[in-house]
């Protein structure tokens, strides 16, 4: 059981999957909720619009990740290599832009998702009700 589990799991629960991977399972799994919302709702389904700019912020934080991290390791490449692990010689900043993107893209997902979620429009919960406390000689 275990051989099965490890075979088809592990790459998910130890973190060898490739980024690029998880990432395409996850837009795939946005394109299949936001079809099943535009066919229950028609014109008026919010999935797609939602998933967009949720994608949209991921990118734009890979962006911003790749830029960081590419000013970053032309002030002081010392930093990758003994803090990140990312070998010096050729290739070297192709690597360090991909760790750029790989952690902007994971930052700008997390802050689309909790910027999506505040916006979501919640029914408010009943008022319970109060009694007046200071009455000021009304009643």
């Amino acid at each position: 059981m275990t051989d099965w589990f490890e075979g088809r799991l592990g790459g998910w629960l130890d973190g060898t999957q490739r980024f690029e991977f998880r990432v395409l399972l996850l837009v795939a799994l946005m394109v299949v909720v936001a079809a099943i919302d535009r066919v229950r709702r028609g014109a008026a389904a919010t999935r797609p619009r939602e998933y967009a700019f949720v994608l949209g912020l991921a990118a734009l934080g890979a962006l911003a990740g790749v830029g960081f991290d590419a000013c970053t390791s032309r002030i002081e490449p010392a930093y990758f290599i003994e803090w990140k692990g990312i070998a010096a010689g050729p290739g070297f900043d192709g690597r360090v832009l991909e760790l750029g993107a790989k952690a902007g893209f994971g930052l700008g997902l997390f802050v689309a998702v909790l910027l999506a979620f505040a916006n979501t429009r919640r029914h408010a919960p009943p008022r319970a009700a109060t009694r007046r406390r200071w009455s000021f000689g009304q009643r």
